[in-house]
Parts: structure tokens; sequence; C-alpha cells
């Protein structure tokens, strides 16, 4: 199911009225707040654009803007209808925050979870790309998220749980499908939410022995279609414990499903005189050249570059390792 969006490009609002436009566009976006154009900024050049994107009653904001500066004080606060948790993330340039008594600059990487009933501010001192992931209250709460002392938290931008939190907000801005269903993609993106919050810890154990049998029964099924349906099906779970454990694993059912495709057919081609296209469609490729360009992907080069030689009883030309195998080398690369 696609994810519904909003978009709104103040370049298409008259100048005189962009100010007050932008201003109404946060407070319904983020929230109330008053905001203006920084000092010496004429209307008719400043450019600013928004697309909020709903995963259910969770919403994906993504803002682009020139510089401006916006405050909620005690009165907006107190006359705010419903309270919300929200994670920012400044993509490029900076904006400087405040919260409570407190404040600080968030460069490109940087990312705040915030709470909206503490007074704040903000100032963009130049165009500023941010994404943010905005949440009630009630139901961040409901999902064992956190108080947050002080009105917010500078997320640990090396823990695990924020990396597969900030790649899975790009993965859902940038796709206009989420993988599985639209609520099995507000769970995830709300479960590693609150992870991040916790001390950046994500908890392994159950969702690890899960995540291992997963895989274990994909090994055995490379022949058929394998989906986080399936999966789930098979093994009594829910889609959304099948979406969390391979998110947890930093992969996805449809990369582990073709990584271990792509592992098989390589193997095939080394050491039988099977062809690329019978090789492709005995693992699942949809035709030889789809199957090529994820070869290419995986292993840096073309399926018959692989392929036994069937006169001198071995491959072809040198033997290529898999990144994986590679001594030094702890990163496996995953086609996408």
């Amino acid at each position: 199911m696609a994810l519904t969006d909003e978009f709104v490009d103040l370049q298409r609002i008259a100048a005189p009225q962009r100010e007050a436009q932008w201003q109404d566009l946060l407070s319904r976006t983020h929230l109330d707040m008053a905001v203006q154009l920084r000092q010496g900024t004429e209307p008719r050049s400043f450019r600013a654009a928004v697309r909020r994107r709903w995963l259910e009653d969770l919403a994906l904001v993504d803002v682009r803007c020139d510089a401006c500066l916006g405050v909620r004080d005690e009165m907006l606060v107190r006359r705010a209808d419903q309270r919300r948790i929200a994670v920012t993330v400044a993509r490029s340039g900076t904006e400087r925050v405040g919260l409570g008594v407190g404040s600080l600059q968030l460069r490109p990487g940087d990312a705040l979870i915030w709470d909206s009933a503490q007074p704040a501010w903000f100032e963009v001192p130049k165009r500023l790309l941010k994404r943010t992931l905005v949440v009630p209250y009630p139901v961040w709460r409901a999902a064992g998220g956190p108080r947050l002392a002080g009105g917010g938290v500078v997320v640990d931008s090396a823990s695990s749980a924020w990396r597969m939190l900030r790649g899975y907000l790009d993965l859902l801005s940038g796709s206009p499908s989420p993988p599985g269903t639209v609520e099995s993609a507000r769970n995830l993106a709300l479960d590693l939410l609150v992870a991040a919050t916790q001390g950046g810890s994500v908890p392994s154990g159950d969702d690890t022995e899960l995540h291992e049998q997963l895989c274990w029964w994909i090994d055995g099924h490379l022949d058929r279609p394998i989906t986080a349906r399936i999966l789930a099906e098979a093994h009594g779970v829910s889609e959304r414990t099948v979406y969390r454990a391979f998110a947890r694993a930093g992969e996805t059912v449809a990369a582990a499903a073709r990584t271990r495709r792509l592992t098989r057919a390589r193997e095939e081609l080394e050491t039988t005189d099977a062809s690329v296209t019978e090789t492709a469609h005995r693992w699942g490729f949809a035709d030889a050249s789809h199957f090529a360009r994820a070869f290419r992907r995986e292993y840096g080069c073309a399926p018959r570059d692989v392929q036994a030689d069937p006169l001198a009883g071995g491959t072809g030309g040198t033997r290529l390792v898999h990144p994986s195998r590679m001594a030094g080398n702890g990163r496996t690369r995953t086609a996408i």
C-alpha cells in the first residue's frame, strides 16, 4: 500500500504571504509556534517546502528552508490540544535549538528527541534540510517510550539503534510504498525510536534467535517465493515480529533471500556447466538480465566471469572472493 503524502512549496505562495504561510505550515506539521524570517531576508527570496508522509498516526516530515527562527512559549504549550514526541535529524545545514533552559546546535547527522510539553525555540542561520518523525505522546508511552528529562534527549549517533532508525526513515522517505504493510512500517519505526532513546542499545535475545531460525528456513526454501508474510505464517509469529527481527540484524527479508540465492547461484556457476540463464531461473530470478545486475552489485563482476571452464575443469580466470571472506574486511555488501 502506498504511503499518503502532503506537499507544500512556498514558491507557489505570493511573496507577501510567505512568512505567515510558513508559520502556519510549521505549526500544522510540527507544533504551534511563532515563526518569522531572519532579519534582512526578503519574503520574495525566501524558499521553503515541507512534505509530510503518514504512517497511520505517525508523521514523517521532511523540511527544507532558508534562514528563519521560531518560538514556542509557555502560552502556546498550554494551548496545545495534543502532546507529541518527535525525533529531528539535521541532514544539511545547521539549526540552533533551545529546550527549556538548555540549547544545542544540530549539525548534519545530529539528532534530537524532544517533548512538546516544554517551551522551545529554533534558529536556522542558512539553508537547512531536516527530517522529523512526529509521534502522539500516548502512542509513545504505550510503546514503552520513557519520559524525557529536561524535555529532550540528544541521540547517540554511533548507536546501532540510531543507525537502524535513521536508515529506516531514509527508506520510508525515499520509497512510495513501505516494505510490508503501512502498519508494520509504523510499528517498526516506533520500536526503533524507543530503542534509540533508551541508551541506543538494541534488544537481542529472542529476536536474535528468531532471526537465526528465519534464515535457516530461508536457506531451505530458496526455490520458492519468500516474503515476511510467508515467514510469519511458517513460524507462528506476526509480520511485525519478522520485520523487527531482520531490522535489528541490519537487513531485510528481501535482501537476506537475495544474498543467499546469489551465493547458491555463484556456487553452481563455479562448479557446474550450467548456463547463466538456467542458473538465474533455478534460483528465482526473473531473467538472466535481472540476475546479472544483482550478481554484479554483489560481487563486482558478471556471472560469466566465474563460470566453470569445462575444458580446464575449474573456474575461468582469477577466482573471486566474496567480501565477507576477505581477511580484515568486516563488512558484507548487501544486494539492493
